[in-house]
């Protein structure tokens, strides 16, 4: 893929296909919340794919910032700390949102952060921003030298008693209580530079020139709103960054040459703003409107030819990262139904993690099975009776991931709503449908294969199958239980209903 490509893909698919270690920064302006069909555990897992494949695709010395929202922190942070480590933070800079004060009955966040991790522990790039001269500094400094330089008079006296700095110098003796600011060696070397004034018959006073004031911005950075509203009806959950401000953010971490990321590019500012500073890019967005402003706004802020991906080109790409590959490495949560599905993968069984290859297929001969479907209904009626838990269909025992695009292409003719319809015909049939609040199911993507997730959560009635057979979790297993040790389960597991 070139530099300089602009794809209408998901930022995944677009992250996936970086090379491994050839970009140097990755800028992340991701949603902000869950929209649409998508669940806020949806939107955790989007934040950790972005991540992790981020990290992959930085060389050792990459930088990543994220751009987050105060209620996120918390959660970008933690994130960020898990992928990256905790030693590997640099630093939270605060943007101080200049808009008009809104009046409400509630406290209201009137700022945005940029929080900064590196790769590694090595050297990475950073300059310190430098605070801009403004308004106040220019009438402050309103003197002038022959050089045209700017520059304010200020005491050479410090309100101190320090009798070793008393001294008479030129016919001038600091007053009691203040002492010369600088030794006398110090001061026949200003004044030989010409930067003491003893004008007016004054107590001499030193030269401070405005170019020498510069000083480090710190963490708290004033962003004015950008000019440009119409980004703001293109996308309601869009709003235009100040090039101003993407621009200093690429002079703080990049430098020129570098390969910089944006996976959600947006209306293009950062992108603008990298290619008018001479870096290479990748960026993304899947929004197609967006992405219609972003290459209209390139072109004619940059005069720069770059190349156009749809999502079709993006997917003739290779892929060079694997999710489940990347994220193995994590520790599982004491609950693994809220997990990574890709993290989940490559966890052992347990008393509430299960694999199953098919729902229905017997893959030797390519046909129905029963006693396929009736294995997947026992594990589920077990996680009801039991802790609850999380089926994988379409996952090997050895965590390979054949998927359920063949059995679907075999049972059901390529139509997965057809086979998600067989699915909850089971449950209504085998289970009933007095239980469907507690069972979670969809299609999740794992490496771009297809695997069923089912969740369960634990009843607070006995589920049985056909309404005879009762299951029970232990360890890994499924067990079917009976006569005066299911009686005992049960007032025990269910005590109201004994």
């Amino acid at each position: 893929m070139n530099t300089r490509s602009l794809a209408h893909c998901s930022s995944l698919d677009l992250l996936k296909r970086i090379p491994e270690k050839s970009i140097a920064f990755a800028y992340i302006d991701p949603p902000w919340e869950a929209e649409g069909s998508m669940s806020d555990k949806d939107l955790a897992s989007l934040y950790l794919h972005t991540a992790a494949l981020c990290k992959a695709c930085l060389k050792d010395d990459g930088l990543i910032v994220w751009h987050a929202v105060p209620r996120q922190i918390s959660t970008v942070r933690t994130l960020l700390d898990r992928v990256y480590g905790e030693s590997n933070f640099l630093t939270e800079l605060i943007l101080n949102q200049q808009r008009a004060a809104q009046y409400r009955s509630h406290p209201t966040p009137n700022h945005s952060n940029l929080i900064a991790y590196s790769k590694t522990e090595g050297d990475y790039f950073f300059v310190p921003p430098m605070r801009q001269v403004n308004e106040d500094d220019l009438n402050q400094f309103n003197l002038c030298d022959n050089d045209g330089r700017a520059y304010r008079l200020e005491t050479l006296l410090s309100k101190a008693d320090r009798p070793l700095m008393q001294f008479e110098w030129r016919g001038h003796t600091p007053p009691p209580g203040y002492s010369w600011h600088h030794s006398q060696e110090k001061l026949e070397t200003l004044a030989a530079d010409c930067r003491i004034d003893f004008a007016g018959g004054m107590f001499p006073r030193i030269k401070r020139y405005l170019d020498e004031t510069s000083r480090p911005l710190g963490s708290v950075w004033d962003v004015m709103p950008s000019a440009s509203s119409d980004i703001v009806t293109l996308a309601r959950s869009v709003y235009p960054q100040p090039i101003e401000l993407a621009k200093r953010i690429l002079s703080v971490f990049t430098k020129e040459g570098d390969t910089i990321v944006d996976p959600y590019c947006g209306s293009g500012s950062v992108i603008a703003a990298a290619e008018s500073m001479k870096r290479q890019w990748y960026a993304s967005d899947c929004d197609s409107v967006l992405i219609e402003y972003t290459s209209a706004r390139v072109r004619k802020e940059t005069e720069t030819d770059f190349t156009s991906l749809n999502a079709k080109d993006v997917e003739q790409l290779p892929v060079q990262h694997r999710l489940s590959d990347l994220l193995k490495i994590f520790k599982v949560d004491q609950d693994p139904n809220t997990e990574d599905t890709h993290i989940l993968v490559h966890r052992d069984e347990s008393k509430t993690l299960e694999f199953k290859q098919t729902l229905s297929l017997d893959k030797r001969s390519d046909l129905v099975d029963k006693g396929k479907a009736l294995a997947v209904l026992k594990t589920i009626a077990a996680f009801l009776n039991s802790d609850g838990g999380t089926l994988l269909i379409g996952v090997a025992d050895d965590h390979s991931i054949p998927g359920i695009v063949h059995e679907i292409d075999v049972l059901f003719k390529g139509n997965r709503d057809k086979f998600v319809l067989h699915f909850q015909e089971l449950l209504k049939s085998k289970i009933g449908s007095n239980f469907f609040p507690l069972i979670d199911h969809k299609i999740v993507m794992l490496d771009d294969v297809p695997v069923l997730r089912v969740d369960v959560r634990a009843s607070n009635a006995p589920c049985f199958i056909g309404g005879v057979d009762f299951y029970v979790r232990t360890n890994p297993a499924t067990h079917n239980i009976s006569g005066e040790q299911l009686l005992n389960y049960c007032r025990t597991r269910f005590p109201d209903r004994s």
